[in-house]
């Protein structure tokens, strides 16, 4: 028998040479990396999207770190930042606005010191 005719019946019983066999296992290393993939964004999709990573940071908010810059540089004293700060975050209500009545009738003139001896 020739090589030709060897060749030959291994295609027709079956037998295939060269790189058929490799194709299967792409195949299956393929669909292995799909089904990974889709367990993968499964379980990232399902979890919570927040994190807890570090401390919570509160807004920010440019009047209090414009105050916070100031009372850095000296600008303003303790008290005065921590009244300030209590306003900006709303601890404090801030002052009811002055009324606008009339004016208080003028109080009465002290009276004079009597004259001395003459």
């Amino acid at each position: 028998m020739t090589t030709a005719a060897l060749v030959a019946q291994m295609f027709y019983r079956g037998h295939h040479p060269g790189w058929h066999p490799w194709l299967g296992l792409g195949f299956l290393l393929l669909v292995g990396v799909a089904v990974g993939f889709a367990v993968w964004a499964l379980v990232r999709l399902s979890r919570p999207t927040h994190h807890f990573a570090g401390p919570a940071q509160l807004p920010h908010d440019p009047a209090l770190e414009t105050l916070r810059v100031r009372f850095a540089r000296g600008e303003i004293d303790a008290a005065e930042f921590t009244a300030r700060a209590a306003h900006l975050s709303g601890a404090v209500p801030p002052a009811p606005p002055a009324a606008t009545a009339a004016p208080a009738s003028p109080a009465p003139p002290a009276p004079e010191p009597p004259a001395p001896p003459a």
